[in-house]
């Protein structure tokens, strides 16, 4: 019983601490990319360096511009664990030294799938994540892919 007890307030401080994030959704996490050109295909992890900022173009050379969920998003905190391992404010963190530092473009924060998914299907060049993809089809410049390393 006092073993249970030191858990407890190990996992309260923890999370107190914000080092122990709650995920406001469990289901799964779904890439969405708009390729620029036929050419620009890229594995699950080429596509996760470039939500990280890791990578600034497609193969092609085609600037990438990356979408992710605004903190009004459901999904907020559970991309910001696959991503970065951590909470949606260092998430943001991580991506304002990025863009400060010169090596990668400002993200676009959408508030919910539906905006996310108008943004990238309309933009070439754009990933982002959703949790569910189903209002649209791939096609040769839509690729939907689980966002699972």
């Amino acid at each position: 019983m006092q073993r249970l007890a030191h858990i407890a307030g190990l996992v309260v401080t923890l999370w107190s601490a914000g080092l122990c994030a709650p995920v406001s959704y469990a289901g799964e996490l779904f890439i969405v990319a708009h390729l620029p050109d036929r050419e620009a295909m890229l594995d699950n992890s080429e596509l996760l360096k470039i939500l990280r900022g890791k990578q600034r173009n497609w193969p092609s050379g085609y600037g990438a511009r990356v979408a992710l969920p605004s903190r009004d998003s459901e999904i907020y905190d559970q991309v910001s664990q696959v991503l970065f391992q951590s909470s949606g404010s260092v998430m943001q963190r991580n991506w304002f030294k990025l863009v400060f530092a010169g090596r990668a473009n400002a993200p676009v924060y959408l508030d919910n799938d539906a905006d996310m998914l108008q943004f990238v299907t309309s933009q070439p060049g754009t990933v982002g994540m959703v949790i569910s993809p189903s209002s649209i089809e791939q096609s040769d410049q839509i690729v939907i892919v689980k966002a699972v390393e």
